[in-house]
């Protein structure tokens, strides 16, 4: 006979940091606040309680996870990749911060590259961010316009984040706390091993790479979060999706990403490639290495003890 207590589920480790909420199968596993680490206490200013699920994908990829998680580990790819970007992100003045397992990178918005040069204008600032996320200002400015003017004493910047301002208000949402740097900067935080975090003022998001049924398969996970007027404000159920990759849309910058994750794949396959020589600005990325060879029990470099 079948008896219940015999098909029971799994009994699991269950928290929640923010509106988050983490599931372990390690029963005797350490507390989740002590597993982040610095994180929390880091991003505390953007009062992340205040955001909510609007909608969630997943999206099979043909690439190992690795090679999705590692494309959200450094920014200096942004020349190569993303040049739409370069006139509206310092992607030089980056800096970094490792805690033990986890680390975030601070990238700064409104602001052309060091890479162009010392004059650029405020046109080709205005326009690269429009091209890139002008979707954050409102639906208005999703297309090519002209440059609005700077008021005294202030720089685009400041007017941008300000029509941020704007269009959450229509949405009754209040950033006037937050300053222009909180607005137009946007923090990236790395939790070991496979999770990435976007956050800015206005915007949370969570991207997690998974393994998928091989090698050279994968998933990624997306939950998107906007937010409300207040932590206990109500909100609408949110959607969860399955989305194809030729069918994915994920926006300007993240679809220039996921171009080149299947020719990242296929080089790995190339009968020469033994090492990966990465660059102390890979800083991120050689950490979650780092830890994942201690989680598996093999020697620095990858290989197994003895080998």
């Amino acid at each position: 006979p079948l008896r219940n207590e015999d098909l029971g589920l799994v009994p699991v480790r269950v928290d929640t940091w923010a509106r988050l909420v983490f599931v372990n199968l390690d029963l005797d596993a350490e507390p989740l606040a002590d597993w982040l680490e610095g994180v929390p206490d880091d991003i505390a200013w953007a009062d992340l309680d205040e955001f909510r699920c609007d909608y969630s994908t997943v999206t099979p990829v043909n690439c190992n996870w690795k090679v999705v998680n590692e494309g959200f580990s450094e920014t200096y790819h942004v020349q190569g990749l993303h040049r739409e970007m370069l006139a509206s992100i310092d992607d030089v003045n980056a800096p970094q911060r490792i805690w033990n397992r986890h680390s975030a990178s601070y990238q700064a918005y409104g602001v052309p590259s060091p890479r162009l040069g010392r004059d650029v204008d405020d046109q080709a600032v205005w326009d690269s961010f429009v091209a890139t996320e002008g979707g954050r200002m409102g639906p208005d400015y999703r297309e090519p316009c002209e440059v609005p003017g700077v008021p005294a004493g202030q720089i685009l910047r400041d007017v941008i984040a300000q029509k941020i301002r704007d269009h959450q208000a229509t949405l009754g949402v209040d950033l006037s706390g937050y300053d222009t740097a909180q607005i137009m900067s946007l923090s990236q935080y790395n939790l070991f091993p496979n999770t990435t975090l976007l956050v800015s003022a206005d915007l949370f998001t969570v991207m997690t790479a998974r393994p998928g049924p091989s090698a050279d398969e994968g998933e990624l996970a997306i939950i998107n979060l906007r937010r409300m007027p207040s932590a206990d404000a109500p909100a609408s159920s949110p959607v969860h999706v399955t989305v194809p990759l030729d069918k994915a849309d994920f926006g300007f910058v993240l679809n220039q990403d996921l171009s080149v994750i299947r020719t990242m794949q296929n080089g790995l396959h190339q009968p020469g490639c033994t090492h990966i020589v990465l660059s102390g600005e890979e800083c991120r990325i050689i950490n979650m290495h780092r830890h994942l060879e201690r989680y598996l029990g093999l020697e620095p470099g990858g290989w197994e003890s003895g080998s």
